[in-house]
């Protein structure tokens, strides 16, 4: 979902490839354009690594092999899944399930696993058995396996795997030196250092009605991250309406209420953290996703977009601050408590 891209100017180097079915972009600094070429290499070696071992749909993938072994004995994983299995259990304890990583059976009945879409919304009675097999407490991680404990579970990393990817690559490139960078991955974004001296790197932040405008602009500084979970680029159309991408694993249908929601991370995991908590505020909702940020993540970075017109944009005391709306957007900013 590029509901968050980078405002970059055209002299800015930069390299995109396609990669774990999205697009990559590496961006430097003008006077590092000598640096590009390695950049692109090392963030190419890395990300097709982890989508050949992350993939839903490789068969060999790691993720791959424990769905296929559902049920039955543990499969031995790579260390990297590993950790963002642990990752994502641990967002689905915080979430109180609202994020769960195996809601991948609940993604095939709604159509949105490939394939044509059902002629209607799957009914209660036919949710209600697949629903039984998403619980993210139903994985049980080792040292080195994993396990889905009933047959039939499947995991889908959408919700994570790309901003763990993005954080991978941030550590590989400064442990080559690369210290200036800007990393987006399907509008999961890291930040750094800086573009230029004095000048920190500037994201667009989308208009999730309308791709050809944004709402504002966000200066990330070094090691920041952000991420954008939105309900228009993506969806199913069932009966003439169309139905977000993002299940609500509580209930084995799509979230309603939301049409974005923009988080900024900050730590060692930033993008990780800023993928999963957007995924997660967007199934919760703004007045749920809000009380559940401050008791759980008070001061947290975030900006709610509601499904409704006219716009309404609400942003956290942490988000408002770094925000600059555009002009037609400016006074439409709430700040929530």
């Amino acid at each position: 979902m590029l509901f968050i891209s980078a405002c970059r100017p055209a002299a800015l180097p930069h390299k995109t490839f396609l990669v774990m079915g999205t697009v990559f972009t590496v961006t430097l600094p003008a006077d590092r354009a000598d640096y590009l070429e390695p950049a692109g290499v090392l963030s190419a070696n890395a990300l097709y690594g982890m989508e050949n071992r992350l993939s839903f749909y490789q068969a060999d993938s790691d993720i791959a092999r424990l769905n296929q072994a559902a049920g039955a004995a543990p499969a031995a994983v790579s260390p990297e899944t590993l950790t963002i299995l642990r990752a994502a259990r641990r967002y689905g304890e915080l979430s109180g399930g609202a994020f769960d990583i195996t809601v991948a059976p609940l993604l095939q009945i709604w159509g949105l696993r490939g394939g044509p879409p059902p002629a209607n919304p799957p009914a209660p009675d036919e949710r209600e058995p697949i629903r039984r097999l998403v619980n993210f407490r139903r994985l049980k991680i080792g040292d080195r396996t994993a396990r889905l404990e009933l047959p039939g579970m499947q995991l889908d990393l959408g919700g994570i795997a790309k901003g763990f990817a993005v954080d991978e690559v941030a550590r590989i490139l400064q442990r080559h030196g690369l210290t200036n960078v800007l990393l987006n991955l399907g509008g999961n974004l890291r930040a750094l250092g800086a573009a230029a001296p004095a000048a920190p790197w500037r994201i667009a932040v989308q208009d999730p009605f309308d791709s050809g405008r944004v709402l504002g602009a966000l200066d990330l500084r070094d090691g920041e991250a952000a991420a954008t979970s939105g309900n228009y680029e993506r969806f199913v159309a069932i009966g003439g309406r169309r139905y977000a991408h993002i299940l609500d694993p509580r209930t084995g249908r799509p979230a309603e209420g939301m049409a974005s929601v923009t988080v900024i991370g900050a730590g060692p995991d930033a993008a990780m953290d800023a993928d999963a908590l957007s995924t997660t505020l967007f199934v919760l909702g703004l007045e749920a996703g809000a009380g559940w940020l401050q008791t759980n993540c008070p001061g947290g970075a975030v900006l709610f977009v509601p499904d409704r017109r006219p716009l309404e944009l609400h942003a956290t005391p942490a988000f408002a601050t770094r925000f600059t709306p555009s002009p037609e957007c400016a006074g439409l900013l709430r700040r929530l408590p």
